[in-house]
């Protein structure tokens, strides 16, 4: 039920302009760390493999909204585990391109799971579908999640790739431009979140 009344609540604020973008340096490595940390005891319980990659060529310090990324992953990689009964999830970012202050970074969340029907895959971002019939009833949600990945990353000036052949598995993916960071950025910005 806390679950739901989330995705609901982040639905809402979605749609009435309330969500808004607080960039603030981060350590994309550690963000990683507590995503395969917070997935892992659920992945293992399914028999699933759970795969975290991040390029060696990225620099993981950047500055963005750390919190807005982690939630799009969270939910893309819940919905991963959730409709994958065997094989793997794997999330991973991509350097796509990089300057002296700037890094475009891919993101990627794929699984082999039960795919999504060609007939659903234009209108599975749109509030309340699930990926076919017996899905809410097997799998429970409200068909919520896509639709608050597709709005938080246009509120990040992104856009949501989906490619994925039914009882094959998906690949979720998007494009973000963060600001390059360094070490003591993240420390100092931590130690001020932490002191309030």
């Amino acid at each position: 039920l806390l679950l739901l009344f989330n995705d609901i609540f982040d639905f809402s604020k979605l749609k009435e302009g309330r969500s808004k973008l607080r960039n603030a340096p981060f350590d994309l490595t550690n963000l990683f760390y507590n995503l395969n940390y917070t997935f892992k005891t659920n992945a293992q319980h399914k028999k699933i493999e759970l795969i975290s990659f991040i390029d060696d060529e990225i620099n993981p310090c950047l500055i963005g909204d750390v919190n807005k990324l982690n939630q799009v992953l969270m939910h893309l990689i819940s919905n991963a585990i959730k409709f994958t009964p065997t094989g793997k999830v794997v999330f991973s970012a991509d350097l796509i391109a990089e300057t002296n202050t700037e890094c475009h970074i891919r993101f990627s969340v794929s699984d082999t799971g039960i795919g999504i029907q060609a007939s659903k895959l234009q209108n599975i971002f749109e509030a309340f579908t699930q990926a076919n019939d017996e899905s809410s009833r097997t799998h429970g949600g409200l068909g919520l999640g896509l639709t608050i990945v597709k709005d938080l990353l246009t509120l990040m000036n992104s856009t949501i790739h989906l490619e994925s052949k039914y009882e094959k598995g998906s690949s979720f993916s998007f494009e973000l431009l963060f600001e390059k960071s360094n070490p003591d950025s993240i420390v100092a910005s931590t130690s001020t979140e932490n002191s309030y």
